[in-house]
């Protein structure tokens, strides 16, 4: 087949680049509000757009004209990556796909030109997979079943490590050495990078129990809100027939990772879009979706436009869901048949219309909103001025938010003060609400400890209720005071010798700081 001239590629790798760009930007203004800093985005959006860019040069390797680009437009927008990369600024999927998307370009890279600076780097990638990802090891699988699809290549691929291991002992020595040092030396397991936090729900379970809810459950399976995944899947079969070679390779991966990935107890439940840890089988599933796009464009001018707008509409159906479940109409959690239904293409859903939902649960903020439902009074408050406390040996100076001392917090000092009152001295009526404020301020980035704003309610010493606000989560800016505010709902009717509690709580080692704690009780009137 004779290329297409490089022009009219690259014109159309622009164009998809493009329409990636419009779609955040329109999405980000439907949203109304950045919530990360812009120097993140930026190396967010960077880590992202490289793996379009290794996805697209793979792609190129078996395919000309418009189909890598409408291959480009279909992973970044018709899928829950796109949520990830554009509404979420979660790190770890966009970092695991980008890697995922390299590995792939280098092995087809390798199996055709056999270079060694090709093998050491697609070592020292699949490494990388290994220590971010916990699953990463099965990508040994890409490389390892590239170009094996019946008994004779497979005994042909032996015959040639046989006479020359030269390769093979590259490959080998170079990938424990990526994942050796940094156990070795930074003391990470792989799997467990610490600045990550990539860790998969639950616990493993050898067995396929999980298998349907992750795929199909309205609580977040991967292909109800991916649907446009029909494409790769139907993709398959013109792989089949023609790319034999690469076809196990890429199949048994998939397989093998889904069936892995559906092993974690808790993974069908997990409060995402769809499912995240299916994030690095889209560079994967790249290349069954550009062979059946190849075959759709070169179909019948009707047949092909009816095609593309099916797949348009998948495409429209994604943004528009990504929107729904960032603004809260989806639910995170508990999202069952119903429910789906009773929200699909809904802008706007009311308090009251949620609460008739099935598996609905109480959105402490909304309800402490209307204010005039309640008495509201302060429970405690700690602006750390006095300096005839217990904890006075954590008072500082230097950083404070009002008046002359803060309150520092390290690993020897993780919690703050707080309050710790049983409910039998806070409720008249059946239940209470707390909206606890807290001001705090790190000289480091956020993400490099772990912060937790803490409610529960505890019962003989064991906590339930628990309600944990993740600062990592919210993208702080450092060495600037910033506000938190978290509201909490307590159980209807608490056995009255159960506590509620509420403090600050730093895990991690890094410095921080703290001032002006208030806890406010919200009593219903009525």
């Amino acid at each position: 087949m004779t290329r297409a001239p490089i022009a009219r590629d690259q014109i159309y790798s622009l164009s998809a680049f493009l329409i990636i760009a419009a779609a955040s930007v329109l999405v980000q203004v439907l949203v109304s509000r950045l919530t990360v800093k812009p120097a993140l985005l930026i190396i967010y959006l960077l880590i992202f757009l490289a793996g379009l860019w290794f996805i697209r040069k793979t792609l190129h390797l078996f395919f000309t004209g418009v189909v890598p680009s409408i291959v480009l437009i279909i992973s970044a927008l018709g899928t829950n990556l796109f949520y990830f990369a554009f509404l979420e600024y979660q790190l770890e999927p966009v970092l695991v796909f980008s890697l995922y998307s390299v590995a792939l370009f280098l092995t087809a890279s390798w199996h055709q030109h056999q270079k060694t600076c090709l093998l050491l780097l697609l070592a020292i990638v699949t490494g990388l997979i290994v220590l971010v990802y916990p699953c990463g090891y099965i990508a040994i699988l890409i490389p390892a079943l590239w170009g094996v699809y019946n008994k004779e290549t497979w005994n042909e691929k032996k015959e040639r490590i046989r006479q020359n291991k030269t390769p093979l002992l590259l490959f080998a020595g170079c990938l424990i050495a990526v994942v050796l040092l940094p156990l070795l030396i930074f003391k990470f397991s792989p799997g467990e990078i610490k600045f990550l936090d990539f860790k998969l729900p639950g616990v493993f379970y050898m067995g396929s129990r999980y298998f349907w809810n992750d795929l199909f459950s309205f609580d977040h399976g991967w292909l109800i809100y991916t649907p446009i995944l029909f494409v790769p899947a139907l993709g398959f079969y013109f792989l089949a027939d023609r790319s034999p070679a690469i076809l196990y390779s890429l199949f048994i991966f998939c397989t093998t990772d889904i069936i892995l990935e559906a092993c974690w107890t808790q993974f069908d439940n997990s409060p995402v879009l769809g499912q995240v840890a299916f994030i690095q089988l889209y560079p994967i599933l790249a290349l069954p979706a550009g062979f059946l796009i190849s075959r759709i464009v070169v179909k019948k001018r009707f047949l092909r436009m009816i095609i593309l707008f099916i797949t348009g509409i998948f495409i429209v159906l994604n943004l528009f869901q990504s929107w729904q479940y960032k603004t809260g109409i989806i639910f995170h959690q508990q999202m069952t048949t119903e429910n789906y239904f009773k929200v699909f293409g809904r802008t706007r859903i009311t308090e009251e219309e949620m609460q008739s939902f099935s598996g609905y649960k109480e959105d402490a903020t909304a309800i402490l909103s209307e204010e005039s439902r309640f008495n509201i009074r302060t429970l405690a408050s700690f602006d750390f001025e006095d300096v005839n406390v217990p904890y006075r040996n954590a008072l500082e100076t230097q950083f404070a938010k009002s008046g002359k001392f803060g309150f520092k917090m390290n690993s020897a000092v993780q919690y703050s003060p707080g309050i710790k009152i049983p409910y039998g001295s806070l409720i008249k009526r059946s239940w209470v609400g707390l909206r606890f404020s807290a001001s705090v301020l790190s000289q480091k980035p956020f993400t490099d400890s772990s912060v937790i704003l803490v409610v529960a309610s505890v019962h003989e010493g064991n906590s339930y209720r628990i309600k944990q606000l993740k600062v990592a989560n919210l993208h702080l800016a450092p060495g600037i005071w910033n506000t938190l505010t978290m509201d909490y709902i307590s159980p209807s009717d608490p056995v009255p010798g159960d506590e509620l509690q509420a403090f600050v709580w730093n895990l991690g080692n890094s410095e921080l700081f703290i001032d002006d704690l208030k806890f406010e009780l919200f009593e219903p009137k009525k």
